[in-house]
């Protein structure tokens, strides 16, 4: 167990930020939210440190990246309170979906008074869709209900019936609809430690950005990614691609060293690489990083594609997402509708 104050929890969030694969919540608002608080403490615990029986939920929000963030000192009191009565359970520990939504996490583990567990649910970057999990990757059945749901109007409301991921995404963008902002904010998705532990799940991502974000030297964070393969330039032309929901562009990037174009292709945080002549070199499950060399930070496909100078750096996933079944569910071929674009 690590116990992390705020200096080291905004150089979690800057490390994190170069994970999200160009996507996840804004690094200088996740800042912003760690700013409210004179001083948080929080606890990071690896999988193997709690008790097989004990339950983990996770926290996040769904809405728009930009929507005001719902208090969650005003809410969490009354969902926990409903959470206790609808389960007759208390969470021991809270973990993330997936990497690019820490403050979120970080907050409720704080007013919860619990640990935050050293993994995340994504392979240790942020995905798009709710079905891309390390939990469908080990074969767990696992719901996002029971799970409570507050909107910024401060309404509080349970949900008990089991929710397969993409059901739940569905009616958490419908409740919505109830709130000022089109933002909802839950928690639930409840595992056992045990179901997880010994499974390949515990990718200790968060120490992995905690480190990541100490760095003060671009080589020595280079070192640290072992990309193997990197790219320095810019976004000269872009394209965008009718997919309801997504951020889907094509875009050409000249890469400084050898003045050659690439191809970049973009669904959120799905990212793929094609060289000059047609060629992938570089696709998911594998990362593509989006990194500020200056900031020593992650940028967001937004920025990348208003041309800022990036890195891109590609770098192996973990060893989970690196089977026939990872490919199936988050390969190529499922992306082969972005890819054909061109």
């Amino acid at each position: 167990m690590q116990k992390l104050d705020k200096s080291d929890l905004a150089a979690l969030l800057k490390g994190a930020s170069i994970l999200t694969t160009g996507g996840g919540l804004c690094f200088a608002d996740q800042m912003r939210s760690l700013g409210k608080y004179a001083e948080m403490e929080i606890a990071l615990c690896g999988l193997e440190a709690f008790d097989p029986e004990d339950v983990l939920v996770t926290a996040a929000e769904v809405g728009p990246a930009d929507a005001p963030e719902i208090g969650k000192s005003d809410v969490l009191p009354r969902m926990l309170d409903l959470w206790r009565r609808m389960t007759g359970q208390a969470a021991k520990g809270v973990y993330p979906v997936e990497i690019g939504q820490e403050m979120i996490v970080l907050e409720t583990a704080f007013h919860m008074g619990v640990p935050v567990a050293d993994f995340d649910a994504a392979g240790g970057r942020a995905v798009p869709l709710v079905d891309i999990s390390s939990f469908s990757l080990i074969g767990l059945d696992y719901s996002l209900a029971p799970m409570v749901v507050a909107t910024d109007r401060g309404d509080i409301i349970a949900v008990e019936t089991d929710l397969p991921p993409q059901r739940a995404e569905e009616m958490l963008r419908t409740l919505t609809a109830l709130s000022r902002q089109r933002i909802v904010y839950f928690i639930g998705a409840p595992v056992r430690a045990g179901d997880l532990q010994k499974t390949g799940v515990a990718n200790a991502s968060l120490t992995a950005a905690l480190a990541y974000g100490g760095k003060t030297d671009y080589a020595d964070l280079a070192a640290a990614l072992s990309p193997v393969l990197t790219l320095h330039g810019r976004v000269t032309g872009r394209e965008e691609i009718d997919r309801a929901g997504f951020n889907c562009f094509q875009a050409t990037f000249r890469n400084d060293a050898d003045g050659q174009d690439y191809r970049l292709f973009i669904l959120n945080e799905v990212l793929f690489i094609k060289d000059a002549s047609g060629k992938i070199c570089a696709a998911a499950p594998d990362k593509i990083l989006l990194v500020d060399r200056d900031g020593l930070k992650g940028r967001s496909s937004a920025e990348l594609l208003e041309g800022a100078a990036t890195t891109l750096m590609v770098v192996r996933a973990d060893p989970l997402w690196q089977t026939p079944q990872a490919q199936k569910l988050f390969g190529a071929d499922r992306f082969s509708f972005l890819l054909d674009a061109a």
